[in-house]
C-alpha cells in the first residue's frame, strides 16, 4: 500500500484521534428529558439503515392529543382500548394533521401527543438485540413498550435509538410513544419559525447480534496533491456477551458499476479496527461531481460468520482548512449558499421525500451549490440527497438562542454533548457534510466551547465554527476559540467585515447574509460582489431559501395579508406576522416571510435574482459593435466554478432586432475552472435594422438543456439607437381634447368617450411593505399615504395647454409638502406631454422611495407593455435578473407591481385606444390600486432595503430640492406601437393567490 510521505502522520493522527473519540463514545451516554443520568439504553450502535434489515412502523397510529403535561395512566397500558382515538400520519405533524393550531417559537404551549400502534414480533429477532429508532419527535419523548417505560429523548431533530429487547413479547407487541412540548431543554428547538410537533420522522426498528455488532463507522479519505486517495475506515465494535476484541472485519468498496476498487481487512483490538487502502486514480466527490462509491463493511466472528453487514454511500473527498481557506481535495471552494428550514407548507417539518427532492431541485437550478440546515439536523433522506445531487452542508448542531439562559447551567452540558453525538454518529459519512456549526447566535462562553471541543475530537476531518450575531462574532473575530477553524457572522456591515477580513485568521463563512424578508433582498448583489473579492472569504447563505410557513384555514391573518399568502376566501398559507401582539410578549414583531420561494415552492422573484447572481458561468461583455454584413463578436464567459471546465454546457445565442431574430446559434464552452474563454460568435447583420435597436441575447444551457445564466448584451450599430419619446411626440396620433381643471384632474377625450380621468397624483413612496415595518417596528417609513392628492394652487391656459400650480402635502394642513407646477400640452401629432418641475418644502423631513408625477388609468386597461429591463421589478440591488427586451405582464399577475428600469417605451392596452407612453429618465413605477393601473414616471427610485438594511439611495425630501421630470402620453398612434411592439396582445395573468405579501 503506498501512503504520501507528506501526510502520512498526519493520517495516523487523524485515526488515532477518530479511535479514541468512536472508543470514548461508547461511555458518553447523553443526557435526557430530565438531564439526569439516564435508566433506559441509549448507548452508541451504528444506525442500520438497509431495507431488509429495518422494520418500519410508518403509517397510521393511534392518537390522542391532550393540553397540558399529564398523561392518564390507563392510555400508557398495553390493554387499554385506543380503537375511539383518531387516526395519525407517521411521519406528520400534528398542526398539518388539524390536531391543533400552529404556535410560533416560544408561544408553543404545553401539550401531550399520547401514540399508540402494534407490532409483530419477527422470527428473526429471536436471540438478538432489538433497536427502535426515531429519527425526529418534536418537543421530546418517552417510549413504552407493553407498558414498560423503555426510554427517553429530549431532542426533536437528533437521532434517538434505544434497546427495547428486554420488554419485547413473542406475538402481537404494543408500543405507546408520548410526546410533549416541555421536554427539558425544549427552548433550544425553538427559532424564529413555527413550533411543529409530533413523530416528524420516520420510526423503524432493526437487530443486531450480542456477540457482536457495529458501534460505529467513520469513512476517512485523504486526497493527495496528485488527486490519488488514502482510504481509512475506522470501527468501533461492541459485544454484549464478552469483548469484541479478536471479531474480524472486512471492507469493500465499489464503484458505480459495482467494480470492487478496494477490499480491506483488520481485526478488532480495544474494540476498534482500522482498515487502510490507496486509490491511484478515484474519482473524487465534489458539488459539482456528486461521485458516489459503495462501501460494504462485514463484522465476522473468529470463525468466520457474518454477525453483521451493512452498506452505506460514501465520496471520496477531503475538506480541511489551511490558514485561511476552506480546501476541498486541496483546491479552495467558494460557498454560493442559502440557509434552509424544515417547513412546508402542507407537511411542516415532515416532508416527504418527493417534497424535499423537489426543493432540493429548485435549489440546484438557483445554482445553489452550499446549504446550511437551520437551526438542526435534517432528516436523514436530505443528507441522503445532498450526497447525490451535489450540495456542500453545513450541519448544524441544535441549540438555539432562545435557549440561551440554559447556557449559563453546566447541567445542561451533558444534553448538549449528547445533540452533537447524535449528529455526528448519523450523518459523519455523509460526503455532503463539509462542516459543523454549533449552536445558532448564542453569546459565546465557555459552555459552548465545550460542545466545539467535543466536536472536534469527536470528527477532526471536517471544520468546525459558532454562527453569531453581530455583536458576538466581532469578540470571537478579536479572541477566537482554539477549537473553531470557521469564523461564522450574520449580517456584516462593510465596517464590520473589514475589521473581520484585517483580523481573520481562518476563513470567514458569512452564514446569514441578505436577509430576505418579504419581498425584499436588495443586499444580495452588493453583499455577494464583495465575498467573491475577498480572498478570506469563502462565501455564505442567504437567509433563507423558503418561507417558514403554513397552511391554515383560521381567521388570525385574514387583516394580515402585509405578511401573510392568502390562497383563497378560506386558506391562507400563514407565515405569522401578526400586528396585535402586545408589549412583552414572546415572539413579537417576528415573521417567517423570510424566503425566495413562497411556502409551497412557488418562486418570488428573489429566487430568479439568486439564480443569476449565483451562476458560475458569468457573461462578463456587455456591449458589442457590428456594422451590416458579416461580424464576428467576442463574449468573455467566466467560469466560477471550483473544479470543473465548462465542457458540457452551451452558450445559445439569438442576434435579434425589434420585430425578428436576425441570426441564431450555439457555442460549446470549454474554459477551464476559475478561467475566462472567448467565444466567437458569427453572425449577419442586415443593412437597415429598425430603430438601429439590436440586442444579442445569450443563454448559459446546462448539459441537459435546462437555463443556468441569461444576458442581453447591447450591439452599437453605426445609426444611433431612435429616441422613442421623440418618436412618439412627432406620431401621428388620434385629436384628443386635453383639460386640466380646478381640482387638478386631467382628462383626455375622444368624442364621447373618456380615455383618462385622473388627479395630477405624486408618487412619495411604496405602499407599506413587511420589511419597512420592520425597519420602523411598525411605524409608517416615510410618507403616509405614499400616493398624494393635489392641492390646486392655480391653473391657468397656456399655449393651448394648461399650467398647473400644485402643492403635495404630507398632512392637510401640514409645513411638510412639495410644491410643483405641472405643464400640459398638446403636440403637434396629437400627444399629450405632461412637463413638471417639483421642489419639497424646507421642512419636509423623511424618505422619498419612489418619486414622481402619477397617473391613474381607467379600470378597462389590463396590460403594460415595455421595452426596456425586465421582467421584474427594477431598483438598486436588484437588477441582476433583468434583460432588456419587449416585455408585457397582465396589471393581475404577481409580478406586475414595482418600478421597471431602462424604459424606451411603454404602451397600456385593454381600453378604448392603446396608449403609448414615454417616461423622462427611464423609470416607470406600476401599481395595482383598485383595479387601476396606476403608472408613475419616476424621478427618483430607492432600493427596498433588507430586514437590516435601509432601502438604497432613498432621496432624503430636505435635500431632494428642484427636479424635474417628463411623461409622454400617445393616444392612437396604433402604428408606431405595432412597429415597436408587434401586434400588443393582452397578457394572461399569473395569479397563483388570491393576495400575497407585498415587498
Amino acid at each position: 500500500m503506498t501512503i504520501f510521505n507528506d501526510t502520512k502522520k498526519l493520517i495516523n493522527c487523524a485515526v488515532g484521534i477518530l479511535l479514541a473519540a468512536c472508543a470514548a463514545a461508547m461511555s458518553a451516554l447523553p443526557a435526557l428529558g430530565a438531564g439526569e443520568e439516564t435508566r433506559f439504553s441509549h448507548e452508541p450502535i451504528y444506525p442500520v439503515r438497509e431495507r431488509m434489515e429495518v422494520t418500519s412502523l410508518d403509517g397510521t397510529w393511534r392518537f390522542k392529543l391532550a393540553k397540558g403535561l399529564e398523561v392518564p395512566p390507563e392510555w400508557l397500558a398495553p390493554g387499554f382500548d385506543d380503537s375511539r382515538w383518531a387516526g395519525i400520519a407517521v411521519p406528520g405533524t400534528w398542526e398539518t394533521q388539524g390536531f391543533k393550531a400552529p404556535e410560533y417559537g416560544t408561544r408553543l404551549g404545553e401539550w401531550i401527543g399520547v401514540y399508540r400502534r402494534s407490532f409483530a414480533y419477527r422470527p428473526e429477532w429471536r436471540g438478538r438485540r432489538v433497536v427502535l429508532r426515531l429519527d425526529g419527535v418534536a418537543q421530546g419523548c418517552r417510549i413504552y413498550v407493553n407498558g414498560h417505560e423503555a426510554g427517553e429523548w429530549g431532542s426533536s431533530f437528533t437521532m434517538c435509538q434505544t434497546d427495547i429487547t428486554r420488554w419485547l413479547s413473542d406475538g402481537e407487541n404494543k408500543l405507546c410513544i408520548v410526546v410533549n412540548t416541555r421536554s427539558r431543554a425544549w427552548k433550544f428547538d425553538t427559532f424564529d419559525a413555527w413550533s411543529f410537533c409530533g413523530i416528524t420522522c420516520s420510526v423503524e426498528l432493526f437487530s443486531v447480534s450480542p456477540r457482536g455488532f457495529l458501534r460505529d463507522v467513520r469513512f476517512v479519505s485523504n486526497v493527495g496533491p496528485d488527486n490519488s486517495a488514502n482510504i481509512t475506515v475506522k470501527v468501533v465494535a461492541g459485544c454484549s456477551e464478552g469483548s469484541a476484541d479478536g471479531l474480524r472485519v472486512e471492507a469493500s468498496l465499489t464503484d458505480e458499476a459495482y467494480r470492487h476498487v478496494a477490499n480491506m481487512r483488520s481485526t478488532v483490538s480495544g474494540a476498534t479496527a482500522s482498515l487502510r487502502a490507496h486509490l491511484a486514480a478515484p474519482r473524487l466527490w465534489t458539488a459539482e461531481t456528486p461521485t458516489l462509491y459503495r462501501l460494504n463493511i462485514k463484522l465476522k466472528d473468529a470463525r468466520g460468520n457474518t454477525l453483521q453487514s451493512v452498506n452505506r454511500r460514501v465520496g471520496i473527498r477531503e475538506v480541511r482548512v489551511d490558514g485561511t481557506r476552506l480546501l476541498l481535495n486541496n483546491r479552495p471552494i467558494f460557498l454560493r449558499g442559502a440557509c434552509l428550514c424544515e417547513s412546508d407548507a402542507l407537511e411542516g417539518s415532515a416532508m416527504s421525500y418527493a417534497t424535499r427532492r423537489a426543493q432540493l431541485a429548485m435549489m440546484k437550478q438557483a445554482n445553489i451549490n452550499f446549504i446550511r440546515t437551520a437551526h438542526y439536523p435534517f432528516d436523514p433522506t436530505f443528507t441522503d440527497l445532498c450526497d447525490e445531487m451535489g450540495f456542500y452542508v453545513c450541519d448544524e448542531v441544535p441549540f438555539g438562542s432562545r435557549g440561551g439562559e440554559y447556557l449559563n447551567d453546566t447541567t445542561y452540558l451533558r444534553e448538549l454533548t449528547g445533540r452533537a453525538q447524535s449528529a455526528i454518529l448519523r450523518d459523519c459519512n455523509s460526503p455532503a457534510v463539509i462542516m459543523w456549526s454549533v449552536g445558532n447566535e448564542n453569546k459565546f462562553n465557555s459552555a459552548g466551547d465545550s460542545v466545539l471541543a467535543y466536536v472536534r475530537s469527536e470528527d477532526p476531518t471536517r471544520p468546525r465554527g459558532c454562527p453569531q450575531s453581530v455583536g458576538a462574532f466581532g469578540s470571537f473575530v478579536a479572541k477566537p476559540s482554539p477549537n473553531a477553524n470557521l469564523l461564522m457572522g450574520h449580517y456584516l456591515n462593510d465596517t464590520r467585515l473589514n475589521n473581520a477580513v484585517s483580523k481573520a485568521t481562518m476563513p470567514i463563512i458569512n452564514t446569514e447574509y441578505a436577509h430576505s424578508l418579504g419581498l425584499a433582498f436588495s443586499d444580495l448583489e452588493a453583499k455577494y460582489a464583495r465575498y467573491r473579492r475577498e480572498e478570506k472569504i469563502a462565501g455564505g447563505s442567504v437567509w433563507c431559501f423558503a418561507d417558514q410557513a403554513v397552511l391554515t384555514h383560521n381567521d388570525n391573518q385574514r387583516s394580515q395579508t402585509l405578511k401573510s399568502v392568502r390562497v383563497d376566501s378560506l386558506r391562507f398559507i400563514d407565515t405569522y406576522g401578526l400586528n396585535d401582539i402586545p408589549k412583552g410578549v414572546n415572539e413579537r414583531n417576528k415573521e417567517g416571510a423570510d424566503g425566495v420561494v413562497f411556502g409551497d415552492g412557488y418562486p418570488q422573484e428573489d429566487y430568479f435574482l439568486l439564480s443569476q447572481v449565483y451562476s458560475p458561468l458569468v457573461v462578463t461583455t456587455d456591449s458589442v459593435s457590428a456594422e451590416a454584413g458579416r461580424n464576428t463578436f467576442a463574449i468573455a464567459v467566466d467560469n466560477r466554478f471550483d473544479f470543473i471546465s465548462a465542457r458540457g454546457y452551451t452558450l445559445c445565442w439569438q442576434l435579434c432586432s425589434l420585430d425578428s431574430i436576425v441570426g441564431q446559434g450555439s457555442e460549446p464552452l470549454s474554459a477551464e475552472a476559475g478561467e475566462t474563454e472567448s467565444v466567437a460568435i458569427a453572425a449577419d447583420v442586415p443593412a437597415n435594422v429598425p430603430f438601429a435597436d439590436m440586442t444579442l441575447r445569450l443563454e448559459v444551457r446546462r448539459p441537459d438543456g435546462s437555463l443556468c445564466y441569461h444576458k442581453a448584451v447591447t450591439v452599437g450599430l453605426p445609426d444611433a439607437r431612435a429616441d422613442y419619446a421623440g418618436l412618439l411626440v412627432q406620431a401621428d396620433g388620434q385629436k384628443v381634447k386635453v383639460k386640466a381643471t380646478a381640482d387638478g384632474r386631467l382628462t383626455v377625450t375622444k368624442g364621447r368617450a373618456t380615455l383618462l380621468d385622473s388627479p395630477l397624483l405624486l408618487r412619495v413612496g411604496r405602499k407599506p411593505s413587511i420589511t419597512l415595518e420592520c425597519l420602523t417596528g411598525g411605524k409608517p417609513y416615510g410618507w403616509q399615504p405614499y400616493i398624494l392628492n393635489p392641492k390646486v394652487l392655480g391653473v391657468k391656459r397656456s399655449g393651448g395647454g394648461y399650467d398647473v400650480e400644485c402643492r403635495w402635502e404630507r398632512k392637510p394642513g401640514s409645513a411638510q409638502y412639495i410644491d410643483g407646477t405641472v405643464s400640459i400640452c398638446l403636440t403637434e401629432g396629437g400627444a399629450v406631454s405632461i412637463d413638471y418641475a417639483v421642489c419639497p418644502s424646507d421642512s419636509a423631513e423623511g424618505s422619498l422611495l419612489e418619486y414622481g408625477i402619477t397617473l391613474s388609468l381607467p379600470s378597462s386597461y389590463d396590460t403594460f407593455h415595455w421595452l426596456g429591463q425586465g421582467p421584474y421589478s427594477h431598483t438598486p440591488g436588484k437588477t441582476a435578473f433583468n434583460d432588456r427586451a419587449l416585455w408585457h405582464l397582465n396589471k393581475c399577475d404577481i409580478r406586475f407591481e414595482g418600478n421597471r428600469g431602462g424604459v424606451d417605451l411603454a404602451a397600456v392596452t385593454g381600453g378604448p385606444m392603446p396608449i403609448a407612453v414615454a417616461v423622462g429618465g427611464g423609470n416607470a413605477g406600476l401599481e395595482n390600486i383598485d383595479g387601476c393601473i396606476v403608472l408613475t414616471q419616476n424621478l427618483a427610485v430607492a432600493g427596498y432595503g433588507a430586514k437590516f438594511v435601509a432601502p438604497q439611495r432613498a432621496l432624503r425630501a430636505g435635500k431632494a430640492g428642484r427636479m424635474v421630470g417628463r411623461m409622454v402620453l400617445g393616444f392612437g398612434t396604433e402604428r408606431l406601437l405595432r412597429n415597436v411592439f408587434g401586434t400588443l396582445e393582452a397578457a394572461n395573468a399569473e395569479r397563483p393567490y388570491m393576495e400575497n405579501y407585498g415587498r
